[in-house]
């Protein structure tokens, strides 16, 4: 590059970087495929954000900064946004760099040779400081300081560092670093921290709730759960390996935003690019220290005690030194674990490990703690594969920590190993069946029922036996209830028979019944007759499990008992108008959540349903609104599925605004259905396509109530109810023929099933389509109203029990304020045929001006100006022939 002399401190200007000691082209934190910066910045972390904000702060404050943090968390990346925004050279804050070197540099100097692209080394340190400024030249924006980037500073050799610090110590240039953790202990950048010369930022890996929103923008669609802990786990946070992780799944297919975790089949091998990366901190190890390390990567976590006993202290101690060992508490242990520093090194140790070393470390293992459950489940899927025997606690272990890092598919391996060719795993009857009950859930998460009825029905027999033959085992209660659920689960959720699942619970009860219970351990039987009770609610046969289910909710002492009944006993609650009732097992349960009653780790989500459905359900909307704040926008301090587009979405319909409304829904609908509770995703379609027909867009209501009736009845029974009246108010707006027989035929259903206020509701409508075409309404509709409404305690029925005495009165003017109740309490029903002419936005601004509110109310609630909805009002009085608001409501019957 040209030289424009030497300048002092106080010149504007940067050096190049642009063949530094760095691995910038791999260091990518969230960026597209791309790779740009830029293309990231919308979507980067809150933290990363804050942490580009912190070293533009310290540029603007002439001080330099050293960037610590692991191989691929970003670092280079955070770097270059940073220079891009304050306007530094293209070569400078994007550097297109050659490879870094693989091992730290030793010989003096070599690393300003690399870093300046220079043709020789400098001999003495004067000489190696005059040329580092003599490379500086002008920046193109005046705002910059003269700057040095450097990227990976702990590969330099101690003479080039040296140089740096020292000129950055005298003021001369202002030095931007990045480098590995270990660096931060060592001179020179350690003093140059102390001494205030330089700050400091550590780059952490992302935290599992930071890695959604970055996979959303990455793969332009939501990813599941499941997938999203799978991740996370396997990359450990650590953005370069997370992304080509997604990038490698997606490529294969693994990765869609309409599959649970069950879905996710192909397991990517580590990319060649990230296995260089983490190799570069094994380069200069010795044997020792590898062995150690490929110990750990293989069987770890390990105990330090374990690690010690077979690996000296000084080389455990250098590996903690240099930070490619971490520690952590052992849950059940009162000792320190050891594991390699992040997951692209443990995978990087694996891939380059010698079969015979390999073995090696296993035969030493099963020698040494083999029975005794320490070892990772990679390590014990290993073992078995190869045929040496281990006990039952070790495999179960391996298993429960494979279920615990979403690995379904490495639990099937283990317990087919575990039941091998070879026989040499001894287990008793009741090992076997737990673990065939392992496989069967793991089956069932890998969305393979008949594999997981298969290995039911393989370990029915043997439980069987074992019921008859040792009726006293204390293991015995549990396996019973797990299997019986489980049966049930598939039967009814994925075979769409309740009679079987029914069955299987009965069958199972029968055997609990010949089980000796100790007094005060009758949980097992309770927990079966939860299940009974949960599967009648799930199939929306709310009127034979309420009463028991009720009993139950308020007599149990042990909430875990009895949380999964709180979900479908509420929907059905809330469907039959026995609002006192939901709000009061809403209102005792929650507590027991908050206390960590939440074994399923679904109460939440349901909770929160049940919240949102009771005030909709009253036409309590105001209550809604007020949740906004705390549960609309922070999902993650209430429900997961419950975030600002679907609780958006639905206060929006129930306020009248249908476009914000199916806006909202329809963005909000491919994460909705990945976390919702049962019934709700079908809920939130049925609104949505309302609010589409509401909006005149007659062929997406349509394909909406398609899509519904197409779900399984496992998604959808719970809250069949409020779904056929959905489905009716969106018929009513879409003017569908054969209303009133539909309106009376669900009256008639919902009496039938205990539904009252789906019952009240539909009666309400019956006679509305009755009076609106001229028919006399059928005997004794508006009788079972005014009955209903005394049984009802809620604003809504009160206002629907109003709005019908003052339609049956024929009275237009108390109709009209009726009906603005009505309004206020959610419901907006369809106005009269002169509106055809309109437009979607103006039928939707007429609805709402029709209901009395000013301009500004329409305009805040549509997200519009007020002069917008002043100026759609006056093409909707032009289209109407009405000079007024009053005009309006007439015209508009």
């Amino acid at each position: 590059m040209p030289v424009t002399g030497e300048p002092d401190h106080d010149d504007r200007g940067t050096l190049t970087s642009a063949h530094a000691l760095s691995t910038r082209s791999r260091e990518v934190a969230g960026a597209s495929s791309a790779g740009t910066p830029s293309a990231a910045a919308d979507h980067a972390p809150a933290q990363q954000i804050e942490q580009v904000h912190q070293l533009v702060r310290s540029l603007h404050a002439g001080r330099g900064t050293l960037v610590f943090g692991e191989a691929g968390v970003g670092k280079s990346h955070l770097v270059s946004r940073a220079l891009i925004g304050e306007g530094y050279p293209d070569e400078i804050a994007s550097p297109s760099l050659p490879p870094p070197p693989t091992t730290p540099l030793t010989t003096a100097f070599e690393g300003l040779v690399h870093l300046l692209s220079l043709t020789r080394r400098p001999a003495t340190a004067s000489e190696a400081a005059v040329v580092v400024r003599q490379q500086l030249t002008p920046a193109s924006s005046g705002r910059c300081p003269p700057l040095l980037r450097v990227d990976g500073a702990h590969l330099l050799d101690d003479a080039s560092a040296a140089v740096i610090a020292e000129l950055a110590r005298r003021g001369h240039l202002t030095l931007v670093a990045t480098a590995r953790p270990h660096a931060a202990a060592t001179a020179p950048w350690y003093n140059l921290w102390h001494d205030a010369i330089l700050d400091r930022l550590d780059i952490h890996t992302l935290p599992a709730h930071e890695i959604e929103g970055l996979l959303t923008s990455m793969l332009g669609s939501p990813v599941a759960p499941g997938i999203l802990h799978y991740l996370w786990s396997r990359s450990g946070g650590n953005a370069l390996h997370l992304r080509e992780l997604a990038v490698s799944l997606n490529a294969a297919g693994g990765l869609t935003a309409d599959r649970p975790v069950r879905s996710l089949t192909v397991m990517p091998e580590p990319a060649p690019a990230l296995l260089a990366v983490a190799t570069t901190e094994l380069a200069d190890l010795s044997e020792n220290a590898l062995h150690a390390l490929r110990t750990l990567a293989l069987l770890g976590p390990l105990t330090l005690g374990t690690l010690r006993d077979s690996i000296d202290r000084g080389t455990v101690e250098g590996l903690l030194q240099r930070g490619l060992i971490r520690t952590r508490p052992a849950e059940r242990l009162p000792e320190l674990m050891v594991e390699p520093a992040h997951n692209l090194l443990r995978e990087a140790l694996l891939s380059t490990m010698p079969h015979d070393q390999r073995l090696a470390i296993l035969r030493h293992a099963t020698g040494h703690g083999g029975g005794g459950g320490v070892l990772g489940r990679q390590a014990v899927l290993l073992m078995l594969s190869q045929g040496w025997p281990l006990g039952y606690p070790t495999i179960r272990g391996a298993v429960a920590e494979a279920f615990s890092h979403h690995r379904p598919d490495e639990v099937v391996s283990l317990v087919d190993a575990a039941f091998g060719p070879t026989g040499s795993n001894r287990l008793s009857t009741i090992e076997t069946i737990s673990l065939l009950l392992d496989r069967a859930e793991a089956h069932r998460l890998l969305s393979d029922a008949d594999a997981a009825l298969d290995d039911i029905a393989a370990l029915l027999p043997q439980l069987r036996g074992a019921v008859a033959a040792a009726p006293t085992d204390a293991r015995l209660p549990t396996l019973v209830l797990t299997a019986a659920r489980l049966r049930a689960d598939l039967e009814q959720h994925d075979q769409d028979d309740l009679d079987a699942a029914l069955s299987s619970l009965a069958e199972a009860n029968q055997w609990m019944s010949e089980l000796p219970v100790p007094e005060h351990a009758d949980g097992p039987r309770v927990e079966l007759e939860v299940s009974r009770l949960r599967h009648l609610g799930y199939a929306g046969r709310h009127r034979d499990a309420r009463t028991r289910s009720l009993t139950l909710l308020n007599e149990i002492g042990d909430p875990r008992l009895v949380l999964p009944l709180v979900y479908p006993t509420g929907m059905g609650l809330l469907q039959a108008g026995q609002f006192d009732d939901a709000w009061s097992i809403a209102a005792r349960y929650r507590s027991a959540i908050s206390a960590g009653s939440d074994a399923r780790g679904e109460a939440a989500d349901e909770l929160a349903a049940l919240q949102v459905l009771a005030h909709l359900a009253a036409g309590e909307i105001d209550e809604l609104e007020a949740l906004a704040p705390t549960r609309f926008d922070s999902p993650r301090a209430g429900a997961r599925w419950l975030d600002v587009h679907v609780g958006a979405g639905l206060t929006a319909a129930a306020r009248g605004a249908w476009s914000r409304a199916q806006h909202r829904l329809r963005k909000g609908r491919d994460h909705r259905d990945l976390l919702a509770p049962p019934g709700i995703d079908a809920y939130a379609r049925a609104v949505e396509a309302l609010a589409a027909a509401a909006g005149g867009e007659r062929v997406q209501a349509q394909e909406l109530l398609t899509s519904i009736r197409s779900m399984p009845r496992s998604q959808t029974a719970v809250l069949s109810g409020e779904l056929r009246l959905l489905r009716l108010d969106t018929m009513l707006w879409l003017r569908s023929p054969s209303l009133p027989q539909a309106a009376r035929a669900l009256a008639s259903w919902a009496r039938l099933s205990g539904l009252a206020r789906i019952e009240m509701e539909a009666l309400h409508r019956s006679l509305l389509l009755d009076l609106r075409s001229a028919h006399l309404p059928y005997d004794g509709v508006l009788d079972r109203i005014r009955q209903l409404r005394q049984d009802l305690a809620s604003p809504r029925a009160s206002a629907l029990a109003a709005h019908a005495e003052a339609l049956a009165d024929a009275d237009t003017d108390l109709a009209g304020i009726a009906e603005r109740d009505l309004n206020e309490r959610g419901l907006w029903l369809p106005p009269g045929p002169r509106s055809h002419g309109l437009t979607p936005r103006e039928r939707e601004v007429a609805a709402l001006a029709r209901a009395r509110l000013t301009s500004r109310t329409i305009a805040t609630r549509l997200g519009v100006s007020s002069r917008t909805v002043d100026s759609h009002l006056a093409s909707v009085f032009a289209k109407l022939g009405v000079s007024s608001r009053e005009e309006l409501t007439y015209a508009l019957r």
